[in-house]
């Protein structure tokens, strides 16, 4: 059983070298001639495979330097997020602080009205009432009156524009006759 199939060398089927002559040789020779083939067969084999793990560890060296490269980039990223997130909280904290101080304020001030208010007796409430409705109606009483003001004021300015043309008209004609 072998962990990595993928970097399983793959056998090349070499062509076997032409089997020996026997009559020059003996037995004895050719058994090492044999030999000697195999080993340099196998050698050869072993030094195409060193090659092949060679460039397959160099392959891997790379990847694990970009591995590492990508995974301290991850982390930089990650740390700037998490320092950004935790200025954001500490800000959203300190707003949250300063409204729930303005709400308490507004809630005294509120509450401190009301007691007064609570604080004065019934005629004094409808009388305060009846006050400010009167000035209401005085309020748009006066609108209207200075809406007429106004309308009156350019009526007037109008015919002074008129009656000073027609003055310049007459007093060119009593010139001229």
């Amino acid at each position: 059983m072998t962990l990595f199939p993928s970097l399983k060398p793959k056998t090349q089927n070499a062509p076997l070298p032409p089997p020996p002559t026997q009559d020059k040789k003996t037995d004895k020779e050719a058994g090492l001639w044999v030999n000697s083939t195999q080993v340099r067969e196998m050698v050869a084999q072993e030094e195409m495979e060193f090659e092949h793990f060679q460039k397959k560890n160099a392959a891997l060296a790379k990847l694990r330097q970009e591995d590492e490269t990508i995974q301290k980039n991850l982390r930089m990223e990650c740390e700037a997020f998490e320092k950004q997130r935790a200025e954001h909280l500490a800000h959203f904290e300190d707003y949250k602080k300063e409204e729930t101080r303005k709400l308490q304020r507004e809630r005294k001030l509120f509450e401190k009205h009301a007691t007064a208010v609570r604080a004065m007796p019934r005629k004094e409430r409808r009388e305060i009432h009846t006050l400010q409705e009167q000035l209401s109606s005085l309020r748009e009483e006066l609108r209207k009156k200075e809406s007429r003001w106004s309308c009156r004021h350019t009526r007037l300015r109008q015919q002074i524009d008129s009656l000073s043309l027609e003055k310049l008209k007459l007093t060119d004609q009593v010139t001229n006759s």
